[in-house]
């Protein structure tokens, strides 16, 4: 049975289009980001403690980057992002190993349409779900 919102609609995730460098709003909780222009640009999270506990967002690649996509810590928060990069080649990739990063890198030229990064904070932290096509497409620094 489909799920439906109370207009009878089935639920729908939502997705937004990003193509140009934004910052993410503690009201955004919840979206879908893609990832659309080749040239790269970079994102910046709202602080884990304004977002607070639950708080989650998806970034997906749509367009296959010639040049970087980033998805970053606040200022702020410094390096409080954590996990490890799931890939396809059979293994982990790159991972923080318990010492927290403050930028997530989707590499350029190596980064494939529908690599993905999901991100949430339990208000202090951000953790990281991340899968990539290729070993190194995705890297946290």
């Amino acid at each position: 049975k489909i799920m439906k919102h109370h207009t009878g609609i089935p639920y729908r995730k939502k997705v937004v289009a990003l193509t140009a460098d934004t910052t993410i709003d503690k009201d955004d909780c919840g979206h879908v980001y893609t990832l659309g222009t080749a040239g790269g640009f970079a994102v910046t999270l709202p602080n884990a403690a304004d977002a607070g506990p639950g708080w989650w967002a998806r970034f997906i690649v749509k367009v296959a980057p010639t040049t970087a996509y980033l998805v970053n810590a606040t200022a702020g928060d410094g390096d409080n992002m954590y996990g490890s990069v799931m890939n396809s080649e059979g293994g982990a990739g790159d991972l923080t190993n318990g010492t927290g990063t403050d930028v997530l890198t989707f590499v350029a030229n190596k980064a494939q349409i529908g690599d993905y990064i999901e991100i949430f904070t339990d208000g202090t932290n951000w953790y990281c779900q991340i899968q990539a096509e290729q070993n190194d497409a995705i890297t946290l620094s």
